[in-house]
């Protein structure tokens, strides 16, 4: 088969949706498309998913970003239409006609209409930014260009699968000779696929996996077994019904809304403060001040407190009573927690049931891996909850004792400075348990480091990690399996910042001023210590300062076994266990060397002077 110039994926959300691609001509990077009609120079990685028509017309006068604001909403003479993902299912659609008729959808030819205008545009916009990307100028008709959507797992294959290809054809997919659409993983599959891509070796064969797949407005819960893990490539076979529940960060932003229109309506009720309640709440939960909230809530950035924009409220009016006070809105970070709560709830009683129905069904076998995606999955404080029932052998179920959490990636952050992704509190492997060790041969890593003008902050901490756990077990991100060895203090003091890269210098930047500075971290390893070096522009800026480690001694491996590492002499005692580090930096690339002391990880290495724990 021949090789696609193009690859797009497409997750069409409960919320947003969003476009990955590669350009198979340049390489197998994979971008999300990150402008949007209605957002300017911003750099957004999804669009919201919704669609506003004029009264009694069948074209759609906005989408995406364009439909996102209070006017579209509020305008008498459009429908506005967004969270409309389920409904494409026939049986979901009649079970909210039955509840709500008057808020449901009126036909199933009307979701379908949503869906194809959407899909269409969103075609068209995939096709103006991807299109000037072919080389030699070639045509967007004549390029190799694969879409692959993924699917909830609780559609079925007939009718909704079936319609959906159909929609999406209709929408301008596939329309030329060679164009392709792929229909090809669930979502769930998508996120075990995705989770083993980028930690090589953590699912084993015959292994059996439970994915929360906890989007917008619904979570999928998939049992899966491992029946093939050749070279990476993942091969699932599903052992259990997949369920899905609504359950989401959509009902989180409900929740808020109503609190936001009940305090609102309060206030109003006594004060008459010229806004419409249920207008101004529904803007308040849009509003990047609460999103970012909800989305960085369980993080070390977690504030007791936060305040949100009351749009249209005089500055001067003040109530205490209802924390209303410089046209803002005071919150605690315990009112939030409960509506986190409420869905947390709902996610340990699905995730209960599934580990009970499998441990009737397969009473002898275990679940190995718990995976997490998807927007609420990616909470930092869900994956603590789930963590706190669920890993480490705290499991009440005796098929999970041994569960292992992982978070499928998802590049919801970009960096402000420079529009890329990173994962926070992330770990690289360079130094495996067991792995061999060349005394003679530095390890070398190169990292950037990014400056704001008048940055004198010119020094930075950085944690080296052990951990006993095998390499093929190591996490992606930090956990209670690994200990902190030592701390490393890295001084850029006295390097003359002239060497910097300035970027973002030329006035059609529209991105802050920044400088770069780019340096290397060498790693020395000696037969009972380690050394790290600082370098930049190519010179050594640090003394010399091991670190003492005390090697275990251990048997040589066995030169039959197929998994026998081969030793370049002279070699220390290869240890049994493995180092790892962590900075308050975050981590822009992941780095599995080897040569083996303990498993380290380190984050943003910029770190020399050693000083032992105690």
């Amino acid at each position: 088969m021949e090789k696609p110039d193009l690859v797009v994926g497409i997750d069409f959300g409960m919320t947003c949706t969003g476009v990955a691609y590669a350009n198979l001509t340049r390489g197998d990077t994979v971008k999300w498309i990150a402008r949007w009609p209605h957002r300017g120079q911003a750099n957004e990685n999804k669009v919201p998913t919704i669609i506003c028509y004029p009264k009694g017309s069948t074209q759609p006068s906005s989408w995406g970003f364009g439909s996102e604001n209070q006017a579209e909403k509020d305008d008498e003479n459009k429908d506005y239409w967004e969270w409309f993902k389920t409904y494409l299912d026939p049986n979901v659609l009649q079970d909210a006609q039955m509840r709500d008729l008057e808020n449901a959808p009126r036909s199933q030819e009307e979701v379908d209409k949503w869906y194809e205008d959407y899909l269409r545009l969103l075609y068209q916009h995939i096709q103006l930014k991807l299109g000037s990307e072919l080389p030699n100028n070639k045509p967007w008709e004549h390029a190799m260009v694969e879409f692959i959507f993924s699917l909830p797992t609780t559609w079925q294959p007939y009718p909704t699968v079936e319609k959906f290809r159909t929609i999406v054809e209709r929408a301008g997919y596939g329309q030329h000779p060679t164009h392709s659409i792929d229909l090809g993983l669930t979502e769930p599959e998508a996120a075990a696929v995705h989770t083993s891509s980028d930690a090589p070796g953590i699912f084993q064969e015959s292994e059996a996996l439970l994915v929360c797949d906890a989007g917008g407005g619904t979570t999928d819960f998939s049992v899966l077994r491992i029946v093939g893990a050749h070279k990476g490539a993942l091969t699932l076979q599903q052992l259990d019904v997949v369920v899905g529940k609504n359950i989401g960060s959509v009902h989180i932003d409900r929740q808020f809304e109503d609190h936001c229109h009940s305090r609102l309506h309060q206030v109003n009720e006594m004060y008459n403060l010229g806004i419409d309640p249920v207008e101004a709440a529904w803007s308040m939960m849009k509003t990047r001040e609460f999103q970012s909230t909800k989305c960085d809530f369980g993080s070390p950035d977690t504030t007791p407190m936060f305040s949100i924009p009351v749009p249209g409220l005089n500055s001067s009016f003040n109530n205490p009573q209802f924390g209303v006070s410089r046209s803002a809105m005071t919150f605690t970070s315990n009112e939030l927690q409960g509506m986190f709560d409420s869905q947390i709830q709902r996610l340990f009683a699905e995730i209960d049931k599934q580990l009970q129905s499998f441990e009737q069904k397969w009473p002898r076998d275990t679940i190995s891996h718990l995976v997490l995606s998807g927007g609420l999955g990616n909470s930092a404080y869900v994956q603590k909850r789930l963590g706190d029932r669920y890993a480490l052998g705290k499991s009440t179920f005796a098929c999970a004792r041994d569960i292992q959490i992982h978070v499928a990636p998802d590049p919801q952050l970009a960096d402000p400075l420079n529009n890329k992704y990173y994962l926070d509190e992330a770990i690289a492997w360079f130094i495996k348990k067991g792995e061999p060790i060349n005394v003679d041969v530095p390890i070398v890593h190169r990292f950037s480091r990014k400056m704001l003008p008048g940055d004198i902050t010119m020094s930075s901490t950085t944690s080296i990690i052990s951990t006993n756990l095998d390499k093929n077990l190591l996490p992606l991100q930090v956990n209670n399996d690994a200990e902190v060895l030592c701390e490393l203090e890295s001084n850029f003091a006295g390097i003359d910042d002239t060497k910097f890269k300035r970027k973002n210098r030329h006035w059609w930047s529209t991105g802050k001023k920044y400088s770069r500075m780019d340096y290397e971290i060498r790693t020395v390893l000696g037969p009972a210590d380690l050394r790290f070096e600082l370098w930049f522009d190519g010179q050594k800026l640090n003394r010399d300062q091991p670190i003492r480690v005390e090697w275990q001694p251990v048997s040589a491996p066995d030169p039959s076994s197929s998994d026998s590492a081969i030793y370049v002499n002279p070699v220390p005692t290869p240890p049994p266990f493995s180092f790892g580090n962590k900075s308050t930096d975050k981590l822009s690339g992941r780095f599995s060397l080897s040569n083996g002391i303990k498993n380290v990880r380190h984050s943003s290495f910029p770190s020399v002077q050693a000083t032992e724990l105690p």
